[in-house]
């Protein structure tokens, strides 16, 4: 079987990191794997494929802010790829995320369309059955056709009121009369989400749900940080919040300084992971910045004694996943897919927004005795990318066989 991955990174961030788990995974087991990817540096790998330049992607992103159009870019990067896939006449095509200016994502389908070409389309965020946004939070109008959007700048970066209909009209083509689709979400709140859209509701939709590494992400503390040293030094129980991007209001960082304010009064540390365009100045916590070396990661998750969630919505949340597979209990507000992924026991979710309710699970968790061994044998037998890696060629088999 040879399978063709496209994908907006290759080998960073969590698609990216997937993506080349999937690559290893399907090399190492006789699976003729390839992957085209568009941002992001170049690799020496003859198997992956870099299809559009990243000065050309940055500048068909800035020409998005103007006139609206997100996806439908990207002539290059299309042609180089429809000219790899010819020349590799794959059995299988996989797109994951393929958002991020690279690639006319409607030219693409519409490709692998005519060319009957059997392909698998992972949901990593709702942009592909939204035709705009990647998380429509509690707007329907993506139902519809987005006809009336209220907030076409926050939607898709461009305040051009037209331009999201006729997004949603693009993508619904593109999509219609696409006989050889799978769709694949990464947890069932995304699935349910796309069987309700006009533009995916007509294929088949199962969810596959993300995987990672566990020979990393495991429960091992390791030599202690100073910072959780200090803590467990001084009778303090330490909270762990992971995020790319602190100030982005859909992962919470404004909730997370709400109860750093509230709770400086217990013995609690607060430890922030994570890029922070401001510099915040707390006793009770440490912002510590961007953690790229995931086994390092791995020891911060595996010596705190709770991981915060705070997102609005995720289709996913790799966040739950890696926490739990270091051993570390998760307390959040309800995203969508993160209190349905989490395995249950380990876990305490409360409605988005009341950090009350919020800072008293966290008080409730921080009280109760922790089997970290335990959680982190359970995690890691859900989420292992090698279980990911397996459920994905059982969907490639229901494509080829038609089922």
């Amino acid at each position: 079987m040879r399978v063709v991955q496209i994908n907006c990174v290759y080998k960073k961030g969590s698609t990216g990191k997937i993506v080349f788990d999937l690559h290893e995974y399907y090399t190492q087991n006789g699976i003729d794997s390839y992957v085209v990817y568009g941002r992001g540096k170049k690799t020496d790998s003859e198997r992956v494929y870099k299809c559009a330049s990243e000065f050309s992607s940055k500048i068909r992103n800035g020409i998005s802010r103007y006139t609206g159009n997100i996806y439908g870019m990207g002539k290059r990067g299309l042609g180089r790829t429809m000219a790899y896939l010819k020349k590799l006449r794959p059995d299988v095509v996989h797109l994951q995320c393929i958002n991020g200016f690279f690639i006319d994502i409607y030219g693409l389908l519409k490709y692998l369309k005519k060319q009957n070409i059997p392909t698998l389309l992972t949901l990593h965020a709702e942009f592909m059955h939204t035709g705009n946004c990647g998380y429509a939070f509690d707007c329907e109008q993506w139902n519809t056709g987005c006809q009336d959007c209220e907030n076409p700048k926050d939607a898709i970066g461009c305040s051009r009121k037209s331009a999201p209909a006729k997004n949603w009209k693009k993508m619904q083509a593109a999509f219609k009369g696409f006989q050889t689709l799978r769709v694949v979400g990464v947890s069932d709140w995304i699935s349910n989400r796309a069987k309700r859209s006009a533009i995916l509701k007509a294929f088949p939709i199962t969810t596959v749900l993300n995987g990672l590494d566990d020979t990393i992400f495991r429960y091992d503390e390791g030599e202690l940080y100073p910072s959780i040293k200090k803590a467990r030094s001084r009778g303090e129980k330490t909270v762990l919040f992971v995020s790319p991007y602190f100030e982005d209001e859909n992962k919470g960082g404004r909730h997370v300084l709400r109860l750093i304010e509230e709770m400086k009064e217990e013995k609690i540390r607060f430890i922030v992971v994570g890029n922070a365009a401001q510099e915040y100045n707390y006793e009770n916590a440490e912002f510590i910045g961007c953690v790229s070396d995931q086994k390092d990661l791995a020891r911060w998750y595996s010596q705190a004694d709770v991981c915060l969630l705070a997102s609005r919505q995720e289709s996913f949340s790799m966040i739950t996943a890696e926490s739990l597979c270091c051993g570390t209990p998760i307390v959040g507000f309800e995203a969508g897919a993160p209190e349905g992924i989490a395995i249950q026991e380990y876990s305490d979710f409360v409605p988005y927004g009341d950090t009350e309710r919020l800072k008293q699970s966290l008080l409730k968790r921080l009280k109760e005795p922790t089997n970290k061994e335990e959680i982190s044998k359970v995690a890691r037998a859900k989420y292992a990318k090698e279980t990911m890696a397996k459920n994905y060629v059982k969907e490639y088999e229901k494509l080829l066989s038609k089922e």
